[in-house]
């Protein structure tokens, strides 16, 4: 007697049953399990074990189960036949009506594994249940790729350098002068540190104090809270000389410090503290007006040479005030001190302004525009002293 054989008589009907063509009944379990269990081995037709998977599943010969096409060549064994040679990784499954620009066919017949070209990954359609496309890749977002400026196109990227660097392989941005040097203020001195050279040394000295500094091309511009007037000088092109400082500025500031240079303008844009400001108070008992004096920050602007200065900003809090300009977007960004330490911006001829950062600022001390390679939303780089980051 056959085990877990039936009586032809009986229907099969049971659920844990299956029946053969030939009236015998055997376990459910026994059916596509690769020996044949029924007499006339029916329980192992590709009619039966081929066709038993649904739609947007993958059926595994060795074990004739169904897992879901996702499943399929994802680096991980599932059913012993969804990892084999027709896997192209980086490829997804999907069924032959859902391959959106390339396929390999899967060795059942039944399935595709379709690919996106380079620079392309698979998405699914949100309202289309297992269907994908293609969608492209910001490489520029996610890889970062570039050295300073990435633009994304179709399927790809492209590198480029801000004025002044050369491409190089594609990707990394080089100063064609081999001796890029880096400038800073140290009291009353204007100091270099040339990296070509490794050396270091001062460019321009015996000022009064240099509050803060600039350039444009091979020219230093800087203000001088000492000495109350903003100074030029051409840089000299060997370590060992020093550049001659001109005045182009020195009627009516009071204490100058921050200054940037409007490289596309000509013009440059300086903050001056301790200015007198008056405004207008009225008593509550009185109808008489009186004026409140205090002293305040402002922004002024000029030319490269100093000539046609004029205010644009007013009433900035008091204390050393760092400024910076963008001219790509026309706008300038200036820090504020004290109790209500803040980053503000305006357009560049002082309208619009708005405050732009308030939280987790205690002592921003400079600002500068990553004009390189542009943060997210931002173009402003904070330095800060004090606790908080």
């Amino acid at each position: 007697m056959l085990p877990f054989c039936c009586i032809c008589s009986l229907d099969c009907d049971h659920t844990n049953l299956f029946k053969c063509d030939n009236g015998q009944c055997i376990p459910e379990w026994e059916k596509c399990d690769g020996y044949p269990d029924c007499d006339d081995e029916s329980d192992e037709t590709d009619s039966i074990c081929l066709a038993t998977c649904e739609e947007g599943q993958f059926l595994c010969e060795t074990t004739n189960e169904c897992i879901p096409v996702e499943f399929v060549c994802d680096r991980y064994n599932d059913c012993g036949d969804d990892e084999h040679e027709f896997c192209h990784y980086g490829r997804v499954p999907c069924s032959n009506t859902s391959c959106i620009e390339e396929c390999n066919e899967v060795p059942s017949g039944s399935y595709s594994i379709c690919s996106c070209r380079d620079g392309f990954r698979p998405n699914k359609v949100p309202h289309l249940s297992g269907l994908r496309t293609c969608e492209e890749i910001n490489e520029c977002l996610e890889n970062d790729p570039c050295d300073q400026i990435c633009d994304n196109i179709k399927g790809s990227y492209r590198c480029r350098c801000t004025e002044g660097y050369q491409l190089l392989e594609s990707s990394m941005c080089l100063a064609p002068d081999k001796r890029p040097r880096l400038l800073y203020a140290s009291g009353r001195e204007i100091r270099f540190i040339n990296y070509g050279t490794n050396r270091e040394g001062a460019v321009v000295h015996g000022e009064g104090r240099v509050a803060s500094l600039d350039t444009l091309k091979d020219t230093v511009i800087w203000t001088d809270s000492s000495l109350k007037v903003i100074k030029r000088a051409k840089l000299p092109f060997s370590d060992d000389d020093v550049a001659v400082a001109e005045t182009i500025v020195e009627e009516g500031i009071n204490l100058p410090s921050g200054i940037s240079v409007d490289f596309m303008g000509g013009n440059i844009y300086w903050v001056d503290q301790g200015v007198p400001f008056s405004v207008s108070r009225t008593r509550r008992q009185t109808v008489i007006d009186t004026m409140v004096t205090r002293e305040v920050s402002r922004i002024s602007v000029a030319k490269l040479d100093g000539s046609s200065p004029r205010t644009l900003v007013q009433g900035l809090s008091g204390g050393e005030t760092e400024i910076v300009v963008n001219p790509r977007r026309g706008y300038m960004y200036w820090t504020n001190k004290g109790e209500n330490a803040s980053i503000e911006w305006a357009f560049m001829n002082g309208e619009n302004r708005e405050v732009l950062v308030m939280d987790m600022l205690q002592e921003p001390a400079g600002l500068t525009i990553d004009f390189a390679k542009v943060i997210p939303s931002t173009s402003v780089i904070v330095m800060q002293t004090g606790s908080n980051p």
